[in-house]
């Protein structure tokens, strides 16, 4: 009975101060600090911002993609490394790319 307790507190995915720098020969931008949140099985989250506030940046840390330069990222409480088949995304079609071809089309 314990262990069923224990695994029910578990959160699906908990971020716990998470964050990620870029770095280029022209400096360091800050893309995301000290970013903590839990999710529990079922629970649905939507991320939602701005171009270039750190979304993809996000979520790419949480599949795995990017290696947080501080924090972590617990799926079912065991942490989230690049190669993890359990989690992943679908970015969606950037708008900007759409609008783009649809002015170019006109301009045929």
């Amino acid at each position: 009975m314990t262990c069923e307790v224990t695994a029910l507190m578990i959160p699906k995915l908990e971020v716990t101060g998470l964050s990620y720098s870029y770095h280029t020969p022209e400096g360091e931008t800050e893309a995301l600090t000290d970013i903590s949140f839990q999710a529990a099985a079922g629970e649905f989250l939507a991320v939602v911002g701005p171009s270039g506030c750190g979304k993809s940046t996000l979520l790419s840390l949480i599949s795995g993609l990017l290696t947080p330069d501080s924090g972590s990222v617990l799926l079912d409480g065991e942490p989230v490394r690049r190669g993890n088949t359990k989690i992943g995304y679908m970015l969606q079609i950037d708008q900007a790319e759409a609008d783009l071809k649809i002015a170019q089309a006109k301009a045929e």
